[in-house]
C-alpha cells in the first residue's frame, strides 16, 4: 500500500466547561452538557443535499426524495433542502458536530466527481485523496441517529423511534469520543461495478436479531455499501459481515476502468490493521474474490 497516510480527526465534543444542562429534545442530553436552545438539524448533511441538488440540475435549494414516512411507496417529489430538518440537537451539540458534516461533504463530492469522470473516455493520471475514516464513521452514526430520532426511519410501517430501544451510552461514546464497543464501526463493501448515480443516497436502519433495538444503519452510495454498527448486542455481527465481504475500516477505496484509476484513502487510528482495499471496477469481479492487499 505504500507509506501510511494519517489525517487526524477533529475533536467534536463541546468545549469545556460543561453547561450542566440537559435539553429534553437533544438526543445527546445524557451528557448533561447542552445549550438552552434547540437547533434545526439536517438529518442528511446540508453539504451533501446541496451537492445532490447541483447534480440533479433543478433548483439549488431542492432535492428529489422518496421513501419518507409521509410519502407513498412509489412517490418521488422535489423538497426544499431547508425542509429536510428536524429539531433533535441543541445548538451547542449541533455546532460541535459540524466538522463531521464538513468532512462527509468533501467525501461525497469526491465520490461524485469520480462517478462523473469514470464515464469519460481517454486516459488520465491516477488520483488519490485522503479523508479521515474516523470522521466519516462518526458522521454516518450521526445520520443514523438523525433519521431515528427525527422519525424518518421506518421499519415495517412503524417509526423506529416508536418501536425500538437504543443504547444511548454506546452512541454517545462513539459519536463524541470515537470510542466503539466490540467489533462496531464502519464496514464497506463494493458493489463490484461502478455505479454512475452521483445524485443518489439510500439509507435504512439495522435492528438487533430480536428486532427490539436499533443497532446500526446501512447506506447505498455510488457503487458502495456503507454499513455501520454502534451496538454490539448481537456479538456475531462483525464476523458475519466480514464473511459477506464487508471489510471493517478499509484503508482504500479504488475505482478502476481500463484507462482511469481514482483512489480514496481512509485514515484510521495508527494501531488499526492496514492493507484492505475495496476495489470497484468497470466489470464485476468473480464471486468470493478477496480484498486487494
Amino acid at each position: 500500500m505504500g507509506k501510511y497516510l494519517r489525517k487526524e480527526p477533529q475533536d467534536v465534543a463541546p468545549r469545556p466547561p460543561p453547561t450542566n444542562h440537559a435539553h429534553p429534545n437533544c438526543y445527546l442530553n445524557g451528557t448533561n452538557d447542552c445549550s438552552a436552545s434547540i437547533s434545526r438539524e439536517h438529518y442528511l448533511s446540508a453539504t451533501i443535499l446541496e451537492a445532490i441538488a447541483e447534480i440533479e440540475g433543478g433548483p439549488l435549494n431542492a432535492v428529489g426524495v422518496r421513501g419518507m414516512p409521509w410519502q407513498k411507496s412509489d412517490e418521488h417529489k422535489a423538497i426544499g433542502i431547508s425542509s429536510l430538518t428536524v429539531s433533535i440537537l441543541c445548538d451547542r451539540h449541533n455546532s460541535a458536530l459540524s466538522p463531521l458534516d464538513d468532512e462527509a461533504g468533501r467525501f461525497f463530492r469526491r465520490l461524485q466527481a469520480i462517478a462523473i469522470d469514470m464515464g469519460k473516455s481517454g486516459p488520465r493520471p491516477p488520483t488519490l485523496v485522503l479523508f479521515s475514516g474516523e470522521m466519516i464513521e462518526r458522521w454516518m452514526l450521526k445520520v443514523i441517529l438523525g433519521i431515528h430520532f427525527g422519525g424518518i426511519a421506518v421499519v415495517r410501517g412503524v417509526r423506529s423511534r416508536d418501536a425500538q430501544s437504543i443504547d444511548a451510552s454506546a452512541f454517545t461514546d462513539a459519536l463524541l469520543g470515537g470510542r466503539w464497543k466490540g467489533d462496531c464501526g464502519l464496514y464497506i463493501r463494493g458493489a463490484g461495478q461502478i455505479v454512475r448515480t452521483p445524485n443518489e443516497v439510500g439509507m435504512a436502519p439495522i435492528l438487533s436479531a430480536d428486532s427490539q433495538r436499533l443497532v446500526g444503519g446501512i447506506m447505498q452510495l455510488m457503487g458502495l455499501e456503507l454499513l455501520l454498527l454502534f451496538d454490539p448486542v448481537d456479538t456475531a455481527n462483525g464476523a458475519a459481515l466480514e464473511a459477506q465481504g464487508h471489510w471493517h475500516r478499509p484503508e482504500e477505496i479504488r475505482f478502476e476502468t481500463k484507462q482511469r484509476t481514482h483512489s480514496v484513502r481512509l485514515s484510521w487510528l495508527p494501531r488499526w490493521p492496514l492493507g484492505r482495499t475495496i476495489l470497484v471496477k468497470e466489470t464485476t469481479p468473480p464471486e468470493g474474490s478477496e480484498p486487494t492487499n
